[in-house]
């Protein structure tokens, strides 16, 4: 059988920078240490959104892509410019430091060898100092609001190039190595990826993008103001994105997503519709003859997924419990339905965030990783609740960075983040974090109680909601 990422071998051993990426990391480091604050993290974005993992810098065995450089870069001028002081912890802020330190530990506990330590190495040094750059980085909504824009305008080179990609049957991006040149193909469809190392996560770039730009998009449409233009070029560019991806993950993360925006003007009734989903998955299981979690297979059946290796894969991981819950395990070969990874024998495919968490951490390393995702909704639950009558605008877009985070949840059923694409993740928990303190929406509900006095908002409340239950 010939093995589909064959285009892999050899990327990873040597120095693989070309002329065009190396003129690009030295822009982008400039970029990212003299730009102004509020715009120092795109050059990082755009790195992630322009150079696949096959451009390389190897120093001593350790491998460096391009991103990981600017990561790098961007905490020179932290450093240098203090920008890290005032940054206190919270509590998500240290739940997502366990997360990393019990990833670590665990790995090396279970199986101590140079592989394993530099491949944990490199999670830590990629989430911790991603996520806590951004931290540093991103203080306020004006922050957000300009790098979205930002976002806006970079994802539409890259969806012209996908819409390429779709159409010539050639990935540009493939010059760089770490992608084939001539996309997947299914069921007489090609599944373009960009500079992204699967189909599916370039549609998982675009889904969690999406319901950011659709509620700045309506905010900015409401009132009349300038950035509706350009959030339409976000939002059809990151559609471009996802259509020509063609994945089925993606695009029921999206439709999930894209389902509680619409349910904002019910925001007051979550919780007994939280619980009318639990309901209605008992109802299921009780009259199914599988395991609830064997829908999946089954939706993928009208979808087109491989929906039946992920419900396989986490029918595994809960049959073998005992194997991976202290520390995690190195052997899931007999894990999935399909043979071993033709370079590990000892795995298979794990195309599940969740069940590779249990893989490489353990069951403490899966509550962590849940906890993360618990603090996120509860934080952004408490923001809303608390510009009440005060900001609606900002009420709005706290309820789209909710929709983002489910939709990475719906995509973590369908992939494991194995490439760029998990800066964007980390980019939205730093989001919630900075955004959400609770300093900072008492300052806002105090500008927006003192702008009401002297004339009311610049919009209509939604006066006519329930009070909050």
């Amino acid at each position: 059988m010939e093995n589909p990422f064959a285009y892999l071998e050899g990327v990873g051993e040597r120095t693989t920078l070309n002329a065009f990426s190396f003129t690009m990391l030295v822009i982008a480091a400039l970029l990212i240490f003299f730009l102004p604050r509020r715009y120092a993290v795109l050059p990082l974005l755009a790195v992630c959104c322009y150079m696949t993992l096959g451009q390389l810098l190897v120093i001593m065995g350790l491998h460096f892509p391009i991103f990981r450089i600017i990561i790098f870069v961007g905490w020179l001028r932290v450093l240098v410019r203090g920008e890290f002081i005032g940054l206190r912890l919270n509590k998500l802020d240290r739940v997502f430091i366990w997360w990393v330190v019990v990833s670590i530990v665990a790995a090396v506990l279970l199986k101590f060898s140079g592989d394993v330590w530099q491949n944990r190495l490199g999670f830590a040094y990629t989430a911790a100092g991603s996520y806590f750059m951004f931290r540093c980085l991103v203080r306020d909504f004006e922050d957000v609001e300009a790098i979205l824009r930002g976002m806006a305008v970079l994802c539409a080179p890259l969806a012209i190039s996908m819409i390429a990609e779709n159409f010539m049957e050639r990935n540009p991006f493939a010059v760089f190595g770490g992608v084939p040149l001539i996309p997947f193909e299914r069921y007489e469809r090609f599944r373009c990826q960009g500079p992204f190392e699967h189909p599916i996560l370039a549609g998982t770039f675009a889904i969690s993008l999406f319901p950011m730009f659709a509620v700045l998009f309506w905010d900015r449409f409401e009132r009349r103001v300038a950035g509706t233009r350009r959030m339409i070029v976000g939002l059809l560019s990151v559609s471009a994105i996802l259509v020509t991806s063609y994945s089925s993950g993606p695009f029921m993360g999206w439709l999930v997503g894209t389902a509680g925006l619409f349910l904002w003007q019910w925001k007051y009734m979550m919780r007994p519709l939280r619980w009318g989903v639990v309901f209605m998955l008992i109802g299921i299981q009780a009259v199914m003859k599988t395991p609830i979690w064997w829908l999946i297979g089954k939706i993928s059946v009208i979808s087109g997924g491989t929906g039946y290796h992920r419900s396989f894969l986490i029918d595994s991981c809960i049959k073998n419990f005992t194997d991976w819950c202290l520390l995690g395990t190195r052997h899931t070969a007999e894990w999935g339905p399909t043979a071993p990874l033709p370079n590990d024998p000892d795995n298979t495919d794990i195309t599940s965030q969740y069940v590779l968490e249990c893989v490489n951490g353990g069951l403490g390393k899966f509550i962590l990783f849940v906890v993360i995702i618990v603090i996120c909704f509860k934080r952004l639950g408490n923001a809303i609740r608390a510009l009440e009558g005060v900001d609606r605008s900002k009420q709005l877009f706290f309820w789209g960075v909710g929709c983002a985070m489910v939709s990475h949840l719906m995509s973590f059923i369908s992939v494991a983040y194995f490439d760029q694409v998990i800066v964007f993740y980390y980019l939205t928990l730093a989001i919630v974090s900075c955004l959400t303190e609770p300093e900072y929406l008492e300052s806002l509900a105090s500008a927006g109680s003192a702008e009401e006095s002297e004339g009311g908002p610049s919009r209509p409340l939604d006066t006519a909601q329930p009070a909050v239950t």
